[in-house]
């Protein structure tokens, strides 16, 4: 269910290494060495309400968490996790 054109544009912008797609994860987990956003909103200007007109997608309520900065320990943390957890 996403975007290729959003998918093509994510990969080239972070590189293949780090952008993975998982077909049972709705959430959408960004973690950086600033921060992390763990949501529902996908990764385009649909995802966060600015791109078309269509109803169905108007009615969406996106929610969406930022850490910036990240506790100590967290992004090695959810990172192991979506290595253990998700990716396997």
């Amino acid at each position: 269910a996403c975007n290729p054109k959003e998918v093509r544009t994510l990969l080239r912008i972070m590189g293949r290494k780090n952008v993975v797609a998982v077909e049972r994860l709705h959430a959408k987990v960004w973690v950086t060495d600033l921060g992390a956003l763990i949501g529902s909103s996908n990764a385009s200007a649909n995802g966060f309400g600015h791109e078309g007109d269509d109803a169905e997608l108007a009615q969406l309520i996106e929610a969406n968490v930022a850490f910036s900065p990240l506790p100590s320990g967290a992004s090695r943390a959810w990172r192991k996790w979506f290595e253990r957890e998700v990716w396997a």
